[in-house]
């Protein structure tokens, strides 16, 4: 039995009461612009979050987010590709979030403030884009669509032309290549560059002057040319030069410095010499430089970067080793190497799994893979450090920790951004025990962090303070049982202590009073069963308000002076009501009000002048209505019959429909998994369908956006990763923002 009440119900209804309007009389939606509740069209961006349990109610108020439920961590869910703050390693604010229906290998600038992406991935958002796709500076998908015939696995970027490599086969930009394409930037077409191209994966790409390096495991470029494992291609033909370092065996990574190409892969011999895994290059001849690791390194180098100094330059390396040069150094998956001595330097962050990529900025380093500590640290699959520029061997961990859920193979920097590709679904994992907050004109995680012990069922909002209701014993770092009033921007509790002996599942805040509602049988110092009316100030119950139910209250709404009550009961203010009743929101007197309802409510809602109600009943009075019914002001069910097929435990609404959340599978004559959106009259299910995998408990709105929350896992036919928290675009029924 898990039901909060939504903001659109609750706040709405408490403006009412004040403002002395009648219920049902002025737009909802209108309202709560106008008088500053937040959620207004226009100013609500949603990062995506999910959490690692159930959400079982939300409340938008101040252009916040504030949701409740089981939870322990929450995160953003994103897949494939992120912005983050270098600084925080948190989501940039304010940006779009590019959900990558695969994975991302490779991510290169545009130079403007967006990126060029490259993977295994066949769709971004709802549009397909086969490999490779570029992304605006906003997080918005660019109409660029090249259209790879393969696997993208290396970009590089050069003024008006994107040099693509991977196992690319076939029509790529309007024309057939092979491993390689230079593509326009504007128009994504293919130019009439690099000849017959590859007979087999380029992985690497690295620029220098006129020269583009490419590594892989291909033998031959142009046709039967033979290049094996690396070639140096004339940017203007696309075709290979002189230069032949004649390696035998793969190349996953280049970089250039000065007059030298750095190479790693899995080879034992390139440049004419043996060289295990890493080598240094000629730029001019190919043949192998005198940097010389050593025979004892006994993994791929995947990465490679370079950090120049006056005096030495120090190369750091990723990859799949554990040992690493001459002397046999224990170094799991990532090191630093002097160039000129050619030895393994003290450093050692000892990586629990391989590291794909290292990044340098000036004095910061920033490192991706597959590992989840380094450094003595958890850091899930990628890490920032900052190099001492003084004492290059001194280098610290900081606090950067993006906190994926899966591999992040790519990042590229680009001002105080840090935009990463890999195969996560969600990163910027942050613990909060079972209550949190999003600002939602950016899309960022709040610093709120009140920290309740179990459960938090409801909540509401009203000035700077968040009612909170639930199963708790503590919360906002007191103790509070069951009920408590957290300051809106610190989290903390107030001193206002009800000291409930029970649950609270349902809050309605107004400026006079606070309602509760839930299985208490003692509240505010005295006995009150089930349902109270609280002072805001002292937090004890109003004096002669006291319904008296025999059972459980799970939802109210309040508007103008009634209040709107469902749940388990069957006696309350005094009469028999069966799981519906209105009382007098000042003396608590049960109205003539009485729908009958066959079994519990589990929500209740008000729309011009209809109250909305949907539960586990299966009939109001004498009609028929399985779950879910619309009811007039004389208590008597409308022709609104959407007959669900199971429970329904929330519902919201708009100004153009109604939203139901629940265990239903069909509503409304249509299949809807969990979740529609109906006609407010005729009960007939829209085309709106976001096609939940599980339970929804809670609704809320803001703008066009709808706030779902529940145990589900996933959203929509071609499926989101969306942990049991998703906002959902009220036009499309996918994922808002994308």
């Amino acid at each position: 039995m898990r039901r909060v009440c939504s903001l659109l119900v609750v706040i709405v209804a408490c403006v009412m009461l004040f403002a002395g309007c009648k219920a049902g009389t002025l737009s909802n939606m209108s309202l709560l612009t106008a008088l500053g509740f937040g959620g207004g069209s226009g100013d609500t961006y949603w990062g995506h979050w999910g959490a690692n349990g159930s959400v079982m109610c939300t409340e938008v108020h101040n252009n916040r987010l504030y949701f409740g439920g089981d939870f322990t961590r929450v995160w953003a869910n994103v897949a494939g590709a992120a912005w983050l703050d270098t600084n925080t390693g948190m989501l940039v604010a304010g940006k779009k979030h590019p959900y990558v229906h695969g994975e991302v290998y490779a991510v290169a600038s545009d130079g403007a403030g967006g990126w060029y992406i490259g993977g295994d991935f066949n769709k971004i958002n709802n549009e397909t884009r086969n490999y490779i796709a570029r992304i605006n500076m906003d997080g918005s998908l660019h109409e660029w669509n090249p259209d790879s015939a393969g696997v993208v696995q290396a970009i590089v970027v050069s003024g008006e032309t994107v040099y693509i490599g991977g196992n690319i086969d076939g029509m790529t930009g309007g024309r057939n290549c092979y491993g390689i394409a230079a593509i326009d930037a504007v128009t994504g077409l293919a130019y009439d560059w690099g000849g017959n191209g590859t007979n087999g994966t380029v992985n690497a790409m690295a620029m220098s002057g006129n020269l583009l390096y490419i590594g892989g495991q291909f033998t031959r470029v142009n046709g039967d040319t033979d290049y094996p494992y690396i070639a140096a291609l004339d940017l203007s033909t696309g075709l290979p030069t002189a230069w032949y370092p004649n390696s035998n065996g793969a190349v996953f990574t280049i970089a250039v410095h000065d007059d030298e190409v750095y190479a790693g892969g899995s080879f034992t011999s390139i440049g004419g010499e043996a060289r295990d895994y890493i080598a240094s290059l000629n730029a001019a001849t190919g043949a192998a430089t005198d940097f010389n690791v050593g025979y004892e390194t006994n993994g791929v180098i995947r990465t490679i970067a370079i950090l120049p100094r006056d005096t030495y330059t120090i190369v750091y390396v990723g990859g799949e080793f554990t040992i690493i040069g001459a002397s046999s150094s224990a170094r799991n998956h990532i090191a630093a190497i002097d160039r000129a001595a050619g030895t393994i330097r003290s450093w050692d962050p000892n990586a629990n799994g391989i590291v794909q990529s290292v990044t340098l900025n000036e004095n910061t380093l920033y490192t991706t893979g597959l590992f989840t500590t380094i450094a003595g640290q958890t850091r899930n699959y990628a890490a920032g450090f900052t190099v001492d520029p003084a004492n290059e061997d001194v280098v610290t961990i900081t606090e950067w920790d993006p906190d994926c859920q899966s591999t992040v193979n790519a990042i590229g920097l680009y001002g105080n951004t840090a935009f990463i590709g890999g195969n996560f679904t969600h990163c910027c994992a942050r613990d909060r025990s079972r209550i949190a907050s999003v600002e939602l004109s950016t899309g960022v995680l709040t610093a709120w962090n009140p920290g309740a012990n179990i459960q938090v069922r409801a909540l509401a909002g009203f000035g700077n303070t968040i009612y909170a209701g639930g199963n708790f014993t503590t919360i906002g770092g007191q103790p509070r049982d069951y009920i408590a009033a957290l300051d809106a921007e610190t989290g903390i509790a107030s001193a206002w202590d009800t000291d409930s002996d029970s649950t609270v599942v349902s809050i309605i805040a107004t400026k006079s009073r606070i309602y509760a509602g839930g299985y208490f049988n003692f509240i505010g110092g005295v006995s009150r069963d089930y349902i109270a009316a609280l002072d805001p100030s002292t937090g004890s119950a109003v004096a002669g308000w006291d319904p008296d139910p025999n059972a459980e209250i799970m939802a109210m709404v309040l508007a103008g002076g009634d209040l709107y009550v469902g749940g388990s009961f069957t006696v309350i203010g005094g009469e028999s009501r069966d799981f519906l009743a209105c009382l007098d929101a000042r003396t608590a007197a049960a109205s003539a009000w009485d729908p009958g309802a066959s079994n519990m409510a589990y929500s209740v809602a008000i729309m011009n002048d209809t109250i909305y109600s949907g539960g586990l009943f299966s009939s109001i009075g004498v009609d028929p209505r399985n779950r879910i019914a619309a009811i007039d002001l004389n208590g008597n069910a409308t022709a609104f019959d959407p007959n669900a097929d199971n429970t329904i435990y929330m519902i919201s609404h708009s100004d153009r429909a109604i939203y139901a959340g629940g265990l239903f599978q069909n509503i409304g004559t249509q299949a809807r998994n969990r979740i529609a959106a109906l006609d407010p009259v005729t009960g007939i299910a829209t085309s709106w369908d976001p096609n939940l995998d599980s339970s929804v408990w809670t609704l809320s709105l803001s703008g066009n956006c709808v706030f779902a929350g529940g145990f589900f896992s996933t959203v929509g036919t071609d499926p989101y990763v969306a942990n049991s928290l998703v906002g959902i675009d009220a036009d499309t029924g996918l994922p808002y923002g994308m």
